[in-house]
């Protein structure tokens, strides 16, 4: 590194950080000495003197680089310490103070740690909130402590509202102050369409556009309801002393309106009758399917081919009551039935209006049963014309059953649901294609003895006897009875202590 040198004797200085440097001579000269000469270069030292507001503090210092570590208490000289950055830590209790500080050569550096209290004034509005600081209660409002002169969090607890919170920086030799407010605020609650019902826990508070006054300060939630909507909650925070709004936009109920066609969310269709609602057509096949495969229910087909929009058979009174729960249930969870209405049987009355009947007298099936003669589904002619219904016609035939001579529908067992025209009411199959389970029992809602006697109505494609296609006549089954010429129709109904069907 000196071959480009004057061969002389030359004078150097090397220097390192955090190293004394070092002076001298250098002989080049002499060309034959090849090897360099070797320098030891000595730490550069310094010193820190420490002390603070009172004696006896702990301290620690730690280099930067982590290899020097020393302790001790208050006041302090330390000696011979390489230079360089060292962090520097005093501790009172649980109050720690730190800085950083650096050591140069050949010098001291002074430390002080000032560990002074000030004085904090804390008011809340009402007085009586409890306050904690760092976590410790100090007592209740108005209030005046001595803390460190450090940063502290402080809450205030007054009984019935939320914590309140502040972090403030307490300086010494200053007058600090903290104010709470436990005032109520107030909400703003308005809809489109407006004129919702709000409703807390279930009691109604007025219809938007409202103005709830004196309202504690968190989080609070609104129920909003307006028929012909599906229900909303609004939700929020109210502030002290401000204004919370809350605002929704309703949408549309797919809940049947009064008097109004109602399709649901199977496609199923109902009409008004009375004071329900009645399906147009028989529970098809796709329906019932639905809710086997949503209950895991199981169902046994019939010994013919049959499509989705077939007629569900096979299926006892248990069976149906099951589906038109299931589909009560279904619907409400979805938001899409009002919990005022429920799904079930018709009642035998329900079910004699639907088709056309006039007024029986009587106080249970038993007692109305064929009582109206010569009144069919399709009129008062027999036999029927053909195309009236799915009756036993001339295809019945082939599977060895009676038929109705000369009368044809071209449907040797089920038909697909609403093949024929529609009565006056605008429903189907009110005659033929399935016997129809109607609600309560042959002897009425009293229990009988002995068997559970249902009632079907309505015929069904195997149905050939002039007394049994009536429109009056009710055909007598145990609830417990499955078969292929077994099924229902639903109503839609308001939701009383009558619709159980349990018994």
């Amino acid at each position: 590194m000196f071959d480009d040198l004057d061969p002389r004797k030359y004078r150097v200085r090397i220097m390192a950080p955090g190293y004394d440097p070092i002076e001298t001579t250098i002989d080049l000269s002499d060309r034959r000495s090849s090897a360099p000469p070797l320098f030891r270069m000595t730490r550069s030292k310094g010193g820190l003197e420490i002390d603070g507001s009172e004696p006896g503090l702990r301290f620690a210092i730690r280099s930067e680089d982590g290899e020097i570590s020393r302790d001790g208490v208050t006041p302090a000289k330390l000696a011979n310490l390489p230079t360089g950055k060292y962090e520097v830590t005093a501790r009172r209790g649980d109050w720690e103070l730190r800085d950083t500080i650096e050591i140069k050569r050949g010098e001291t550096a002074r430390k002080i740690f000032a560990f002074l209290n000030a004085t904090l004034n804390v008011t809340s509005e009402p007085n009586g909130g409890e306050i904690y600081v760092d976590g410790a209660l100090q007592g209740k409002t108005p209030l005046r402590i001595e803390l460190p002169g450090r940063l502290h969090e402080l809450i205030a607890r007054f009984d019935g509202w939320p914590d309140e919170r502040q972090t403030i920086d307490v300086k010494p030799n200053q007058e600090n102050s903290a104010q709470f407010v436990f005032a109520n605020g107030s909400i703003k609650v308005t809809s489109a369409p407006g004129g919702a019902s709000v409703l807390s826990n279930g009691r109604e508070l007025g219809r938007t556009p409202l103005v709830i006054e004196e309202v504690k300060p968190g989080k609070v939630n609104y129920e909003l309801r307006l028929a012909g909507y599906k229900p909303a909650v609004v939700t929020g925070e109210v502030t002290p002393q401000q204004q919370a709004f809350l605002a929704a936009r309703l949408e549309k109920s797919l809940s049947p309106e009064p008097g109004q066609r109602w399709t649901n969310s199977l496609g199923m269709k109902f009409v008004p009758l009375d004071s329900v609602r009645i399906a147009v057509w028989e529970t098809r096949v796709q329906d019932y399917e639905a809710f086997c495969r949503a209950t895991g229910r199981r169902h046994d087909p019939p010994d013919f081919a049959q499509g989705p929009t077939h007629p569900v058979v096979k299926v006892n009174w248990f069976d149906a009551v099951a589906f038109c729960k299931w589909l009560t249930e279904k619907e409400r969870d979805e938001n899409i039935l009002e919990p005022s209405l429920v799904y079930r049987l018709p009642t035998d009355l329900e079910w004699s209006a639907a088709v056309g009947l006039p007024k029986e007298s009587g106080a249970t099936p038993e007692m109305r049963d064929g009582k109206i003669r010569n009144e069919f589904p399709w009129g008062k002619q027999w036999p029927p014309p053909n195309g009236a219904g799915n009756y036993a016609d001339q295809s019945a035939r082939r599977r060895g059953a009676s038929v109705i001579e000369n009368y044809s529908d071209n449907f040797p067992e089920t038909s697909p649901v609403a093949s024929f025209k529609p009565n006056a009411f605008g429903l189907y199959d009110l005659g033929g294609n399935v016997w129809e389970w109607c609600a309560e029992g042959y002897k009425g809602s009293s229990p009988g003895t002995g068997r559970d006697w249902g009632v079907l109505r309505g015929g069904s494609w195997s149905t050939s006897n002039r007394t049994e296609l009536q429109s009056s006549y009710r055909n007598v089954i145990d609830r417990n009875d499955r078969d292929v010429i077994y099924g229902f129709r639903c109503v839609l109904a308001p939701q009383t202590d009558d619709n159980s069907q349990g018994r």
